[in-house]
């Protein structure tokens, strides 16, 4: 989702995960050193400050260890629409990180479409201002 204003702020946007807050900056240099604009004035349409949410697919090929006799249609069932929780795969995917060394050869991104407000909320990742002290 894109924002209407990116005005220099004596603080940069941060990300906000939730309730929980991380500044990716703490104080910006003025002017700004992407497109040179001063306090108080929006950034260049091209500046890096200026960002926005996107919806992307990712998608990560990996080898999973399951009981011999599981067939397709239960390892699809125990993933999908069984108990198990997805959060679980973030260990899965350290492990495998740790022993290729990079997942990029396994991982395919693809660009949906902007986040709606409605995405933001669902997934509690919003870009806000931050304070303007």
């Amino acid at each position: 989702m894109k924002r209407d204003s990116w005005k220099v702020l004596s603080k940069r946007p941060r990300l906000v995960h939730g309730s929980k807050q991380q500044e990716w900056h703490t104080e910006v240099k003025y002017p700004c050193i992407y497109c040179g604009a001063e306090l108080g004035e929006e950034h260049n349409p091209e500046c890096a400050h200026r960002e926005q949410t996107v919806v992307v697919d990712v998608t990560i090929r990996m080898v999973k260890v399951v009981p011999e006799h599981w067939t397709e249609e239960v390892v699809d069932f125990h993933y999908n629409k069984g108990s198990w929780c997805a959060s679980n795969i973030v260990d899965d995917l350290r492990a495998m990180d740790a022993r290729v060394k990079c997942l990029c050869d396994f991982t395919t991104v693809k660009y949906i479409r902007e986040a709606t407000e409605h995405d933001e909320e669902f997934h509690k990742l919003r870009i806000a201002e931050a304070d303007n002290d």
